[in-house]
């Protein structure tokens, strides 16, 4: 009888542990399940950004051969498009022309910065990207006004 019960506890000791030991198991598979799709969520979101500052980078760089073509005193902004404000505290375009020296060409420098957090503050999930380009354009001659083209 004593037998049977010492075989009986430990059986139920063995039990037990197996149990503790798949416990710890699928605890860990679930904590690194977690901890895979956390970080394949930050990347999505890192990734949509950069995505967003290109088609920034994209949008000021017409709208810069635009200001150039359609102003000849265009000098350049810091454009804030009012569309991304509610999405990205900092979604902003600096916009720099200056003329080539010995030359009729213009030198266009566009720099598009998109942030989650607008200051400088250290902040573990915030992430900030900037893209920039540079190109020349020919500074376009003063165009006739029609009436000046049908007289000729």
């Amino acid at each position: 009888m004593i037998r049977e019960d010492r075989q009986s506890t430990n059986r139920t000791g063995a039990f037990l542990i197996a149990a503790l030991v798949c416990l710890l198991v699928s605890t860990t598979l679930a904590v690194a399940a977690i901890r895979s799709a956390v970080v394949a969520q930050r990347e999505l979101r890192i990734q949509k950004q950069r995505l967003q500052t290109e088609f920034l980078l994209g949008a000021a760089i017409a709208r810069a051969a635009h200001k150039v073509n359609t102003s000849g005193e265009y000098a350049g902004e810091t454009w804030i498009p009012s569309e991304l404000v509610q999405t990205w505290p900092l979604a902003e375009a600096d916009i720099t022309v200056k003329p080539i020296e010995d030359s009729n060409e213009l030198e266009v420098h566009v720099t598009a910065r998109l942030s989650t957090i607008s200051d400088n503050r250290t902040n573990m999930q915030s992430y900030r990207t900037q893209r920039s380009y540079k190109f020349t354009l020919s500074a376009s001659p003063t165009l006739e006004s029609s009436e000046d083209a049908n007289s000729k």
